[in-house]
């Protein structure tokens, strides 16, 4: 039930009760200049705060910002005690202000002719700052009342973010807060990506700017283990649920903070039971519009067996064996798999340390303060241990 009080310029005051539905084009439409009378807005206050939904209308006043902002703030604002949002569209001017939690518009009636009014939105939501000129904002650490009071709050700071030049609100959503998505979503914040707990979004502060944030997951990485043993045979998998079969590589999917070689170590194990170190790298692909729709890296790294054993250990793994490299060299019919027995060719039999088809591993302090050192990736260079 949507109630709307005092109309300016009636005399005395008369209460009006509307079903909910959308408001005429005339005060929806963002191009719409007709005069408008001073509405106050006041939804009642919700027993619980997952029961919370946004209207499906809104006031569009140029001078508010966003038109989600302007319906968000007044489906909630009249449920806070101590006071209504106002909005102030008088002939020839369209304003709303938001100063230090408040709002401030002409209030109509006989008694008090467009005199102004501040009420008290709240002060704005605790954030934390985050490169790039961006805040983020964690639901499970904030500290407000019910939902209505998360909503006028939220006006309040990207009212604020967006007078000091802040470049994007982030929004770390957990899973118990889940009914505060629709909220957000009517300030206009969008899904950036989602973790096992969590929904993140996000909103651009600055419209009339470049949208600088980039999307999320728009790769996933992979690699492989070219695993020899000092007899000189290379490590080959069998994978049953495949729909390609023949023998392959074995390998899998990069953990999140897993570098390469630690990445193919565990895996060759995990399938093979072979244990084996990390040498270096031999290839990478870069393949478009894979798994997921994303973009895929498959890096193939150089191992050395320290164990001959097959054991398999996946379920993914239907066999596994151990082929001399002549043979690997000879039967290899996949790009990937020739190109690697091309790098690889001169340096069977011989003992190296260091190898010239091998991109090696060196491990950088980071240049920025309290990150963890990286690795970089590149040909030997002469003399380097």
């Amino acid at each position: 039930m949507l109630m709307l009080r005092g109309v300016s310029g009636c005399a005395g005051r008369r209460n009006l009760f509307a079903k909910r539905k959308a408001l005429p084009s005339s005060i929806s439409s963002p191009s719409s200049t007709s005069p408008l009378p001073l509405f106050y807005a006041s939804c009642s206050r919700f027993a619980s705060t997952s029961s919370l939904r946004p209207r499906t209308w809104a006031l569009w006043n140029e001078g508010s910002g966003s038109r989600h902002e302007a319906g968000a703030a007044a489906a909630a604002v009249g449920g806070r005690r101590g006071g209504l949002l106002s909005t102030s569209m008088q002939a020839g001017s369209s304003q709303h202000q938001y100063q230090r939690g408040y709002a401030t518009g002409g209030e109509g009636g006989e008694n008090n002719n467009n005199a102004a009014r501040k009420t008290y939105l709240g002060e704005p939501l605790e954030l934390t700052p985050m490169p790039f000129n961006a805040c983020m904002l964690d639901t499970d650490t904030m500290r407000v009342t019910d939902t209505s009071d998360f909503t006028t709050r939220m006006l309040v700071t990207v009212q604020q973010l967006r007078k000091e030049g802040k470049s994007s609100l982030w929004a770390r959503v957990h899973a118990l807060n889940g009914h505060l998505l629709g909220v957000l979503g009517t300030f206009g914040f969008k899904c950036h990506h989602c973790e096992p707990d969590t929904v993140v979004m996000n909103l651009w502060l600055q419209p009339g700017m470049e949208n600088k944030v980039p999307p999320y997951a728009t790769h996933l990485v992979g690699v492989a283990g070219f695993c020899m043993n000092k007899k000189d045979e290379v490590l080959l998998v069998k994978e049953g649920s495949k729909a390609v079969s023949g023998w392959k590589l074995p390998g899998g999917y990069v953990n999140p903070g897993e570098e390469f070689g630690a990445a193919a170590v565990r895996e060759v194990e995990e399938e093979t039971g072979v244990r084996s170190t990390f040498q270096g790298l031999l290839a990478m692909r870069h393949q478009h519009n894979l798994s997921f729709g994303v973009d895929d890296i498959y890096v193939v790294t150089h191992l050395a067996a320290e164990t001959d054993e097959l054991r398999l250990r996946s379920s993914e793994i239907e066999d596994a064996r151990w082929v001399p490299f002549a043979q690997f060299q000879k039967e290899a019919s996949h790009p990937i798999l020739k190109t690697v027995a091309e790098l690889m060719r001169g340096s069977v039999g011989v003992e190296r340390t260091m190898d010239t088809a091998v991109i090696v591993e060196k491990e950088h302090p980071s240049i920025l303060p309290n990150r963890p050192p990286y690795k970089l990736y590149h040909a030997p260079i002469p003399g380097m241990k």
